[in-house]
């Protein structure tokens, strides 16, 4: 195992190298593909994840907090770990799922060392939050279980790519042989004969 570079500075803007590389090779579980506009989000019906450029970002620790805010949401596809459920906006299990990515973001982020803003309208879900930990003592349970779950799975590909970059690798893309392969994806890993 290896452990993860930390974000290199460059001025007000800084880079994280194994997330760059995740994106520039196509080495995350779904497509990242960064365009000029202005949104950020992940696409169950496409399984990729949108981003603005990010260099539209106020900030390199912004940039990289919402893409791992966006990569937790990738996790929960139904061909992963099968924690998305369909939701409209506003609606309970959206405002839950809201609250698994923003803290899986913020878990990541302090790990490796970037400060983490909140976003804006995280305030918003917050009474959905607090109703159904009235409603149901075990929410933050399950939604803690989740969160660990999907950092687990986040934080293994970064490892990965982290090693093919040490060693001097081409960044492979990720493939259907990576996710059967990947401890945090399934229940048992294949044996893999060399």
């Amino acid at each position: 195992q290896c452990s993860l570079k930390p974000p290199v500075h460059e001025g007000e803007m800084f880079s994280f190298p194994v997330i760059d590389a995740m994106i520039a090779n196509n080495a995350w579980i779904c497509p990242i593909k960064l365009e000029k506009q202005n949104d950020a989000y992940y696409s169950r019906r496409m399984d990729h994840i949108v981003m603005p450029l990010k260099e539209q970002f106020y900030s390199g620790e912004n940039f990289y907090g919402t893409a791992l805010h966006e990569m937790t949401h990738s996790t929960g596809s139904q061909n992963r770990l099968n924690r998305l459920k369909a939701a409209r906006f506003g609606d309970k299990e959206y405002a839950r799922e809201e609250l698994v990515a923003e803290l899986g973001a913020a878990l990541l982020c302090q790990q490796i060392g970037i400060l983490k803003h909140v976003k804006e309208d995280s305030a918003t879900y917050l009474k959905s939050w607090i109703k159904e930990l009235e409603e149901s003592p075990d929410f933050i349970k399950t939604v803690l279980s989740d969160v660990k779950k999907a950092t687990a799975v986040i934080s293994f590909r970064m490892q990965e790519v982290q090693q093919q970059l040490d060693n001097g690798q081409q960044i492979r893309p990720y493939t259907q042989d990576d996710a059967a392969l990947d401890p945090t994806l399934v229940d048992e890993v294949p044996f893999k004969g060399t």
